[in-house]
């Protein structure tokens, strides 16, 4: 006898389920927020232990990491200790690959709150942020530095593991001067030229984006080569270099 064949679920599960997903969005913010994954880096622990280090309800944390166990996120063993499963490590904190404040940025009402408003802009074409918060995205996150890093990191772990692939694929060595425009703190052009000893660099980004860049141009030993110009793309680009760079930024 052969083995019964699956059924695939009614549709109204299937819409349930879709309709559900923004319960994954809150689990994974939770997790980021309490840094779970750092407080499980250096092994197991219990419920009651990481309610202790990180001030939660020890029952409703023990609920929280089962769920997020069951996604694959954590792991249980049969004494009730929580560990580590290679889906976490990108939720730690400072690790290369990191989306823990990737996480609590799409999370966090910045994208949530325009999200819950997309009517808005099916019926008015306008928006739904700018109508929202009472000003377009950029301008309203210059007064938010916290959750502008947030967002400014996220654009680097998007780009992490692009930009080995670009360096290696596209010859820059013919040029003289590379912007890259909306370059963030400048992973994408260091990554690059780093491959690529001849050309000089210019960051082109927002202005609370110069600390940062410069710091990470500078840890990669490349402040000869590379300065951050503190602009906004909207109105002007850097003049006179010969390679214009834009990565995940056409849709702004």
């Amino acid at each position: 006898m052969s083995a019964a064949t699956p059924q695939a679920p009614p549709p109204q599960a299937v819409l349930m389920q879709m309709a559900y997903g923004f319960c994954s969005t809150f689990l994974l913010r939770a997790a980021a927020q309490l840094k779970l994954a750092d407080h499980l880096a250096d092994g197991p622990k219990s419920a009651e232990h990481l309610a202790s280090i990180t001030s939660a309800n020890a029952p409703a944390l023990s609920r929280l990491l089962r769920t997020l166990a069951g996604l694959g996120i954590f792991a249980e063993d049969e004494s009730h200790l929580f560990s580590m499963t290679p889906l976490a490590e990108p939720l730690r904190s400072n690790v290369p690959g990191s989306v823990r404040t990737s996480i609590l940025s799409v999370s966090g009402d910045l994208f949530i709150l325009p999200w819950s408003k997309l009517l808005y802009t099916v019926q008015t074409g306008e928006p739904s942020f700018d109508k929202h918060f009472g000003a377009p995205f950029f301008d309203y996150i210059a007064g938010f530095p916290e959750e502008a890093a947030w967002f400014h990191d996220m654009l680097i772990g998007f780009n992490y593991p692009d930009a080995p692939a670009v360096a290696a694929a596209y010859d820059f060595t013919p040029f003289s001067k590379v912007t890259d425009i909306g370059g963030a703190t400048g992973h994408m052009l260091t990554t690059v030229l780093a491959s690529h000893p001849g050309p000089q660099g210019i960051v082109l980004d927002l202005a609370e984006n110069q600390a940062a860049a410069e710091e990470l141009i500078q840890s990669r030993s490349m402040s000869d080569r590379i300065t951050f110009s503190a602009g906004s793309f909207f109105e002007s680009v850097p003049a006179g270099c010969d390679l214009y760079m834009m990565s995940h930024v056409l849709h702004d």
